[in-house]
Formats: structure tokens, C-alpha cells, sequence
């Protein structure tokens, strides 16, 4: 079972991507994610989007480059050998290339050497040096390796040769007494920091070969971008330029190698960016270090020779073709030994060993089992009664500091946070396997382990044009340090979905009423996703998809998820909570069963409609209440009565109404009631023996009474249900976003982030619940009276844990008045309706057929008061509930059907809307009652 996906929505400073948008004229979408990506000022974003070759830095500007030069020139001067020493990996492959070429063209005489991997392992060691002293080289210039090596370079120095280091790892304590030390994090300009092995080199030969800037310095540019990706060092800086620019040049590169490296990998005339590099060309590359020798690669790189190119290159090939089948045997036979031997439940750190594991391929299956099991993961290969190891972690976890802790137990171990690698003896194993899984236990918690996505933005499906993937190539290339945007739309619906692949390993589908197609790779478990009753969250990459020359935009899905989940799916509330709520729900739907939602008064049961209708499909949610037309009352009652499987929203007043005459269904399990303490008491007595579940309490909160004053430098909340209230908030000095009377919930939710993006400003609600992140930082005023505490208690509940649960009344008795005549005219009293009975009566008719308005007049002098549509609708609603009547409006004209009543008496009890108003009303009244309180303790 695959972990919970975390999804984490960045934040970002909302003003600078303001003034980045507007000073440099890009969308204000391109300024928040260069500003998420740690770019500070218009300056930074400048560079980041439009620095060239130009601006490449001085190589003098890099500690050690003018002595390093100097003694180059110096050894090419006297004749001297001179010798690089490198690495196996592509950055020290390429680094290689990069100054043997250099060095050549000023006329040196030099060689190079890359050690052994399996019988020397990395870096500078005794025999090596032995041997390069022992064969004349005066001068050894190391690349991507030798920060480290005191010993080696103190011996190099008693045997005659001077040293000069150029590496870019992290230096110790202590630096080796080589006569030059190149390294960027020794001293540089911050745009220099990050460089790779070979973009060190870069600079050095920018330095040595300054004539050959526009020329062969071209041709190195495009290895210094194959290096700074393949190492996985942060593409900012100098990175950036040198990757932005090799990238551009090498699918037409002059380097023969390359060339057929291309070729062979199939991406010739292919427009290459950084993950054709990451995931096509570096493996190939790196495949002759980890099974053969690195020599392969270098003399690829080397060669004018293009069949002898062509040769290596397809060498390489299927050298990563058996790596890839070494990987994958290697793979399987630890997923057997993981189902065999482990207990998943009981451990956090995978240790796993075994004898013929190839050591060039442990760590790159140590990674996968890593991301499949979320858990760090160390594979050892044994060789008789010793072993060496791999290991990968997770961020929760610091490999090195858990090995450290477990060191007792390893002949040596050495490595970083994330990646490490060890010796043991075999006799330890099962002790050191128990050791690092109780250190772990014991200072790391589980959901540490649980993978997490970063997401830039929430968007629209409008938004998702080819303007808007236009705006995020500006930011290419995307590697480590800048990443590809990764976006979500929420409640969407997702049909049309297949799984393809050979192995149907895939996930394909398409969006509803857009057409567009998502693909997530090796996500057949997407495909268990309950898409016929939920709408979905989706989180995915924009790219273009080019088939058969074909160009389409393409959404590339890495992660979905059913919208009513909370983006951290380990939130877990005590009690029964909403999300919980719908879970459930969802799946008693999906196993042909109903539940019911039961809310207090028929606006809240409004509030909360929205909210419903963007977590799952209109198809599976039915309402229940006495706003319906009561032509298709009977219909929705006798659904529910036959137990048909749907999301039942109802009012506590449709409730006791229909158990009145009915029997709830046999199939009905669930009924959720929102808001219990203020519950009817008797509600139980017609439960028949189901199970109730309550959701949300009514919080005590504090309303006072004052006047606004929107401080500068936070956000406001204003509750407003009148239009002239909204009206009357056009004048705001600050920000103003107004969600209030917006049934879309997509524009609730854009107009929300706005808001929350934004340090201050004004949100005028009506008290929805949108399901969005709580309100922080936030003020809350209540412009309108609420209609009930239950609305009240709705405001409150956005705002989030920890925050003062206080509000401020701007509302006056004439807003009291108001809200008893707007309830008095929508849900009429008894009086009332007895006397528009007696018109109708008194007219004897069987039917009218005539102007609304008229008839209003009509019925206005009858009554001898002011009468309009907005009262006549009410009534007739109630009379057609009662068997009195049909009607239709259309436009002005209004037609009646006068049904004669069986029964002499009128029983408006039988009416379900006019027992929705009385339960309004009082809902109200205690409103006032409980507002009176808080406001002037009466």
C-alpha cells in the first residue's frame, strides 16, 4: 500500500513578486514562482530570466584561479607531464575532457587518470599517487575529487609533483597542502557557489584560453551543462547560464561523442532539455564507471573518430542495458527478500544483504526500494565474511547521524544526510540491523518518512492554455534548485480513465468538459480512485507533448487525491470530523448505500451546499427540504424512502416531517447532524435504532460591540448578507475581495487564495464554508446580523486554531428589523396565509392566468397592505404543498390551478416550507437573544 502523499502549497512573499511582476512586465503567476525559487529583488529576477553569456563572471573571481593559471602555464612552458586526476561519475568524466582538451590546445603534455571503482574506490589514494609520481608527472591537477585527500597530497608533494586541487565538495576542517586549491566554497561570488566539478574546470579554462571564448570555450560549455545536471547541483547562478546555454547548443554539437551519444539515445533533431540529460544521456554516461571503467566515456568524449564514436557511444548503450538488468534482478530479488524476512510494521530502516549484488548498481536500487517502502534503505553485497554497503534515506532522517550512532557496529562508514556508504562484518549484521532500527524508532517519527509534494500555485482549468505553459518554460531550465512548477485545481471531474503501459502500469484520463488528457506514470493505483461519485484534486506538471509532430499541452500527473481530503491526509481531529464525515459517506454511496446530513435550518443547510457540490459529482447529492418545488417533493422523498444511494442534505424541519409518516430506509447507516448541542432533544425518538453523529460544536465566542478600524498589516473578514452592505464597502482604502453571493465555488476559492496571498486586506463573506486553509492573522466583523448562531458560529469557524475567537458588531437595531420583515416576507405567517386563502376563495375561480403584478395590487387592496411577488410566491408555495394548487411563472404572467381541498380545515403543519420558516424564526429569535448578551449582557 502506497504512503499518504503530503501536499504542501508554498508560500511566498506576496508584495516583491508584486513589484517583480510590474517592474519587469512578466505575469504576476511568473514573479510568485521566481520568488518561491529565492529570487529577492527585480535585479535577481532579471538575471535569473535574461542572463547571458555576457554575463558569465570573471574566472578571476574564483579563489585560486590566478595562481592555478599561472602554474599550468608555468608546467606547459618547462614540458612538464602534467596529469588529471578525475572521477567515474559524468561530472568527473566531463571534467576531464573539459581541461585534457584545454591543456592540449596550449600545447601540454598531459594525460589523465580516473581510479578504479571497485579496487580503489573515490578520490586520491597512496598506490595511485605512487605510480603517477613513479611514471614523471610533475604536476597533478585533480577534478571533482581531492578536498579531502591530506594524506595523498602531503605524499604527491614528498614524491616530487606539486598538487592543484579543483573540486567543488565541501571542504573539512583541514585543507590538503596542495600548492592551489580551486574550490567555490572557499571563496567566490555567491553566483559562483553552487558550481559543479566541471564548472569549476569551465572556469579555470575560461582563465587559461581567454582567446577561445566564442569558440572552443563554446564547445566545453555544452559538458559543463551535461556535468552541472547529472551531478544534481542547484541550477542558479552561474548553473543556470551555463545550463540554459550548453542546452541550446548541444543538440547541434560539434563534439563527435556527443553526437553520437545523441544518436544513439534517439534524441537526434529532439529540442533536449534537463531531464533528457538527467534520465537519457547520464546513465549511459555513468553506466561504464559503475560496471567497466570510466575510460569508456571519457575517450567518447575525446574522439574525432565518428566510428569509432558511434562504436563507444552504442557500447555505452547496452552497458546500460545490463546495468539496467543487473538493477532490476537486483531489485526483485530484495522485494522477495523484504516480503520473506521483513516485518514492514515493525521497521523503519530496511537493511538488507546478500552475496553477488553488484556494487556499482546497490545504491540505485537502495534508492527505489527507498521511495517504494518509505523507509531508508541500506543494501550490502557480501564478499565472504565482510561487506559493503549502500545506503539511501528519506529527508525525515540523517543517514550519516544514524550510522555515527551505530558505528560501533561497522568496520567504517562515510557519507552525508541523504546518501552513505559502509563496510561491516558479516557476524554484525542482525545486531546492527536492530541497532539502527531502535535509534531511528527512537528519535524519528513515522510521518517524517510520509513523501511529500511541494505545489507553486492553485489554478483554474481556464488558466491551463498554452499562454500559461509559455509563461513557465521562462523559467527552463528546471532541475535541482528549480524545479518544474508542480500545480493543483481542486474538484474536478476526471473520466475516460485506462491504465496503459505493458505492464498497465500507467494512469490515463481526461477532464471533464475540457478534454484535456493527464497521464501519471507508474500510478496504476490511481485507477482505485472512486471517480464516479468524488470530484478530484489533482497535482501535476504542464508539458508539451509532441507525438508524431503533433504538439498538444499535456497535464503530467503526480499525485490525486479525492477532493474532501485535506491536502496533509494524516490530519486527524478527534471526533468524527466533516472530512471524516465524507469519507464515510463516499463509501456508503459507493456500496449502494444512502446517508443522510441533517442540518439545523435550511440556510446553513445553503452554506454547506457549496462546499458538497465542490467535493463530490451533483449526480450522487440530493437535498431535502421545503425550498424545493413542490411538484418533485414526492419524487426526492420516495428516493429516499427506497433507500436509493445518494448524499441526502436535509433540514432537523424535513426530518421530523418525514418520520412523521415514514420509516427511515433499512440501507440507512449514516446520519450525520451538524451543530448537536443546540440539536432538538426528541430527535432520538425517530432514529429507529441508527447511529448519530455529530459534527462540530458551537464554540463560545466573543462579539463586541465598535467601530472598524482596519489596521494596516492584516487581513479582515466581513460578514455582509445585504447588498447594500457590500455596496457600502466600495470606498475601502484597502485591498477589497467580495465572495459573498458567489455560487461558483471555483471563483470563491480563486477569490479566497487572493486573499489569503495578500498581508491585508478586506474579505467580504457571507459565511460559506469554502473548505479552504483557516484564516490567520485575520480580524473578524460582522457587518449583518446572521440569521442564526449557527451562521455566526460558520464565521468563526474560519478562522484557525490558536486565533482569538472574537468578533466586532457593526450592525444596529435597524438591522434587526430587517432581518425579522426579510424573514416575515419569505416564510409568511399563518394570518397571512388564512387571508390570501380567502381571496383566492372569494374570486371562485378554477384558474388565473394573469400579471403578477396586478394580481399583487389585487390582493394588496384585499388585504389592505402593501403586497408583492416576494410575498405571493411563499404562499403559493405552501398552498401547493397542501394540495391547493399548481402554479408557473412565466416572466410577468403568473397561471394558478385552484385544486379543491377534501378537507374543510387547512393544517399548515402539512406544509414543509412553512415549518422550514417557523424553525428560521426561531433560530433567529434566539440569535437576538444570544447576540443581547454578548453585546450588553441582557
Amino acid at each position: 500500500m502506497q504512503s499518504p502523499i503530503i501536499w504542501e502549497v508554498k508560500s511566498y512573499d506576496y508584495k516583491m513578486a508584486e513589484e517583480i511582476s510590474r517592474e519587469l512586465g512578466i505575469s504576476s503567476l511568473c514573479a510568485a514562482l521566481l520568488v518561491q525559487r529565492g529570487v529577492k529583488t527585480p535585479e535577481e529576477a532579471y538575471y535569473f530570466l535574461y542572463a547571458e553569456m555576457k554575463h558569465l563572471h570573471d574566472p578571476f573571481s574564483l579563489t585560486g584561479i590566478k595562481p592555478a593559471a599561472e602554474r599550468i602555464k608555468q608546467a606547459i612552458a618547462a614540458e612538464e607531464k602534467i596529469v588529471i586526476y578525475g572521477d567515474y561519475d559524468v561530472d568527473g568524466v566531463c571534467s576531464i575532457v573539459i581541461l585534457k582538451q584545454c591543456l592540449e590546445i596550449l600545447g601540454g603534455r598531459v594525460d589523465y587518470y580516473v581510479p578504479d571503482r571497485f579496487a580503489e574506490g573515490y578520490g586520491l589514494n597512496m598506490q595511485a599517487v605512487e605510480h603517477l609520481a613513479g611514471s614523471g608527472y610533475k604536476l597533478l591537477i585533480s577534478v571533482d575529487c581531492g578536498i579531502t585527500s591530506l594524506a595523498e597530497v602531503e605524499r604527491a608533494i614528498s614524491l616530487g609533483m606539486d598538487v592543484i586541487i579543483s573540486d567543488h565538495h565541501t571542504p573539512g576542517k583541514e585543507l590538503p597542502p596542495a600548492a592551489v586549491i580551486i574550490n567555490p566554497k572557499l571563496g567566490s561570488s555567491p553566483e559562483l557557489a553552487e558550481l559543479c566539478g566541471a564548472g569549476v574546470v569551465f572556469k579555470l579554462c575560461q582563465a587559461l584560453c581567454p582567446e577561445y571564448a566564442t569558440d572552443k570555450l563554446s564547445s566545453w560549455l555544452e559538458l559543463a551543462a551535461l556535468a552541472t545536471v547529472a551531478d544534481i547541483v542547484p541550477l542558479s547562478g552561474e548553473n543556470r547560464i551555463l545550463v540554459k546555454y550548453g542546452l541550446m547548443k548541444l543538440p547541434q554539437t560539434n563534439n563527435i561523442g556527443l553526437k553520437a551519444l545523441i544518436k544513439e539515445s534517439g534524441l537526434e533533431g529532439e529540442k533536449l532539455l534537463s531531464w533528457h540529460i538527467g534520465f537519457v544521456l547520464a546513465p549511459r554516461l555513468n553506466s561504464a564507471g559503475r560496471l567497466k571503467s570510466a575510460d569508456s566515456s571519457i575517450e567518447l568524449l575525446l574522439t574525432d573518430d565518428p566510428v569509432k564514436a558511434g562504436e563507444l557511444a552504442a557500447y555505452l548503450s547496452n552497458l546500460n542495458q545490463e546495468r539496467r538488468m543487473i538493477e532490476e534482478t537486483i531489485y526483485q530479488e530484495a522485494l522477495l527478500q523484504v516480503e520473506a524476512e521483513v516485518k514492514l510494521e515493525e521497521k523503519m530502516v530496511l537493511v538488507l544483504g546478500q552475496e553477488r549484488w553488484h556494487p556499482g548498481v546497490i545504491g540505485i536500487v537502495a534508492s527505489r526500494l527507498c521511495e517504494k517502502y518509505r523507509r531508508p534503505t541500506i543494501l550490502i553485497n557480501w564478499e565472504g565474511d565482510t561487506g559493503k554497503g549502500s545506503c539511501r534515506s528519506l529527508p525525515g532522517l540523517n543517514i550519516y547521524q544514524a550510522l555515527s550512532a551505530c558505528s560501533s557496529y561497522l568496520i567504517q562508514f562515510g557519507g552525508h544526510r541523504a546518501a552513505a556508504g559502509l563496510s561491516i562484518h558479516k557476524d554484525q549484521f542482525y545486531s546492527f540491523s536492530q541497532a539502527i532500527n531502535q535509534w531511528v524508532k527512537d528519535n524519528i517519527r513515522q510521518e517524517e518518512f510520509y513523501p511529500r509534494l511541494q505545489v507553486d500555485a492553485e489554478v483554474e482549468p481556464d488558466d491551463i492554455t498554452e499562454d500559461f505553459l509559455q509563461q513557465i518554460q521562462q523559467l527552463e531550465p528546471f532541475g535541482e534548485g528549480n524545479p518544474g512548477p508542480r500545480f493543483v485545481i481542486r474538484g474536478v471531474e476526471v473520466e475516460s480513465a485506462s491504465l496503459i503501459g505493458k505492464e498497465r502500469e500507467h494512469f490515463k484520463a481526461r477532464l471533464a468538459g475540457m478534454g484535456m488528457e493527464i497521464i501519471a506514470f507508474n500510478r496504476s493505483d490511481l485507477i482505485e480512485q472512486p471517480l464516479d461519485t468524488c470530484l478530484q484534486d489533482i497535482l501535476f506538471q504542464p508539458e508539451e507533448n509532441n507525438f508524431r509532430g503533433v504538439k498538444r499541452l499535456q497535464l503530467k500527473l503526480r499525485d490525486m487525491k479525492n477532493s474532501y481530503l485535506p491536502d496533509d491526509k494524516q490530519v486527524v481531529e478527534p471526533g468524527i470530523e466533516l472530512f471524516q464525515a465524507l469519507r464515510q459517506s463516499n463509501h456508503e454511496v459507493r456500496a449502494g448505500r444512502p446517508v443522510m446530513f441533517i442540518y439545523p435550518t435550511y440556510r446553513t443547510l445553503v452554506k454547506y451546499r457549496l462546499l458538497l457540490k465542490s467535493y463530490f459529482r451533483t449526480t450522487v447529492l440530493r437535498e431535502l427540504h421545503g425550498n424545493i418545488d413542490p411538484h418533485w417533493q414526492p419524487t426526492l422523498i420516495d428516493e429516499l424512502s427506497r433507500g436509493r444511494n445518494y448524499i441526502y442534505l436535509s433540514t432537523i424541519a424535513f426530518f421530523k416531517y418525514y418520520m412523521r409518516t415514514r420509516n427511515l430506509p433499512q440501507n440507512l447507516k449514516y446520519i450525520f447532524y451538524l451543530w448537536p448541542n443546540h440539536s432538538d432533544e426528541h430527535i432520538n425518538e425517530y432514529l429507529q435504532g441508527r447511529n448519530l453523529y455529530s459534527l462540530g460544536i458551537i464554540e463560545e465566542s466573543r462579539i463586541m460591540s465598535g467601530r472598524p478600524d482596519f489596521a494596516k498589516g492584516r487581513r479582515v473578514l466581513v460578514y455582509a448578507n445585504r447588498n447594500t452592505t457590500l455596496r457600502s464597502f466600495a470606498s475601502a482604502r484597502q485591498p477589497l475581495s467580495i465572495e459573498a453571493g458567489v455560487n461558483d465555488m471555483r471563483k470563491r476559492n480563486t477569490i479566497r487564495r487572493n486573499f489569503l496571498q495578500a498581508p491585508e486586506g478586506i474579505l467580504l463573506s457571507d459565511g460559506v464554508n469554502t473548505g479552504t486553509a483557516r484564516l490567520t492573522n485575520t480580524d473578524v466583523y460582522f457587518a449583518d446580523i446572521p440569521y442564526s448562531m449557527y451562521e455566526a458560529q460558520m464565521v468563526m469557524d474560519q478562522l484557525a486554531a490558536g486565533e482569538d475567537k472574537e468578533a466586532w458588531a457593526l450592525f444596529n437595531d435597524d438591522d434587526l428589523d430587517f432581518n425579522r420583515h426579510y424573514l416575515k416576507r419569505t416564510y409568511p405567517n399563518a394570518e397571512l396565509i388564512q387571508k390570501v386563502l380567502a381571496y383566492f376563495k372569494k374570486l371562485q375561480r378554477n384558474q388565473l392566468n394573469t400579471d403578477i403584478d396586478k394580481l399583487c395590487s389585487s390582493i394588496g387592496d384585499y388585504l389592505q397592505s402593501d403586497f408583492k411577488s416576494a410575498d405571493l410566491i411563499p404562499v403559493l408555495h405552501i398552498m401547493a404543498e397542501l394540495g391547493l394548487c399548481e402554479y408557473q411563472k412565466k416572466g410577468s404572467i403568473m397561471a394558478i390551478k385552484f385544486i379543491k381541498s377534501r378537507n374543510s380545515t387547512v393544517n399548515l403543519g402539512d406544509s414543509l416550507y412553512y415549518l422550514e420558516g417557523q424553525v428560521e424564526k426561531k433560530e433567529f429569535n434566539r440569535c437576538e437573544r444570544e447576540l443581547n448578551k454578548k453585546l450588553y449582557g441582557d
